[in-house]
């Protein structure tokens, strides 16, 4: 989904996802972090955890959440963008680490 709508929906995913593991880590408590394989429920947990693991990641995965506002707030909103001291200079005159 190309352009601000994209950024809409995937923000509010990774919005989605955090808010999902942290309800699932409250319920699953520390099961969701160690399991036994012998264990029948252990599949549930196991998922659980891979997707809490994984949540943190999707708010990078696509541009980070920052970028992603960032998107929203010059295309939708008609937000001005940051200002950038170094626009028009050469490459190396901008200063680095």
């Amino acid at each position: 989904m190309p352009g601000p709508e994209g950024s809409i929906a995937k923000l509010n995913g990774a919005i989605l996802a955090r808010r999902t593991r942290d309800l699932a880590m409250s319920i699953i408590g520390t099961a969701g972090q160690a399991w036994d394989d012998g264990d029948p429920s252990s599949d549930v947990a196991a998922r659980w955890s891979s997707f809490c693991i994984s949540a943190a990641g999707m708010s990078i995965a696509g541009g980070t959440d920052e970028v992603q506002r960032n998107i929203i707030g010059e295309r939708v909103l008609g937000l001005p963008r940051e200002p950038d001291p170094f626009k028009g200079a050469p490459w190396q005159d901008i200063p680095r680490n």
